[in-house]
């Protein structure tokens, strides 16, 4: 099975939003939500670690395609690094999203046990590839959700 899921985060003012979606065979699925009092940075975490929670446990293949070079790097390059430095980064600061990371690397290694393989790609937000402006669009629908309720 080859999953293609989208993933984005984004902050505005006091609130963040996250958002996810992807396709398999005949399913869709998608999801969203915020929280006040965050980071774009923690949203874009958020958003990977609550598609990740839906994958389902089938053999294939799962790319997760996201416009965070702070996510994708984290997941490609730094995090086998963060976990031989017991969670600090190269500065000896605890990485600032760690607990996210760990519950995202929990759940790939699950996925891993029933042969479906994790990959994580960048794509250049705002570019016109449909299911990163999908998300894109689902998030900024929570920021003006989030801030119609701030001026209630």
């Amino acid at each position: 099975m080859i999953i293609m899921a989208y993933t984005d985060g984004g902050f505005n003012k006091k609130s963040g939003a996250w958002a996810y979606m992807f396709s398999y065979g005949l399913v869709n699925i998608e999801e969203s939500g915020s929280k006040i009092e965050t980071t774009a940075q923690e949203m874009e975490i958020v958003a990977i670690v609550k598609c990740l929670s839906v994958i389902p446990f089938i053999k294939g293949i799962t790319t997760i395609y996201s416009d965070s070079l702070y996510a994708v790097n984290s997941f490609n390059k730094w995090m086998l690094k963060w976990i031989e430095n017991d969670w600090k980064k190269s500065d000896g600061k605890k990485v600032v999203h760690r607990l996210l990371f760990k519950e995202a690397l929990e759940r790939i290694n699950k996925l891993k046990d029933a042969e479906m393989v994790v990959r994580f790609i960048h794509v250049s937000g705002h570019s016109g590839i449909a299911g990163n402006e999908y998300v894109d669009s689902l998030v900024k629908e929570e920021l003006v959700k989030e801030e119609m309720k701030a001026n209630y």
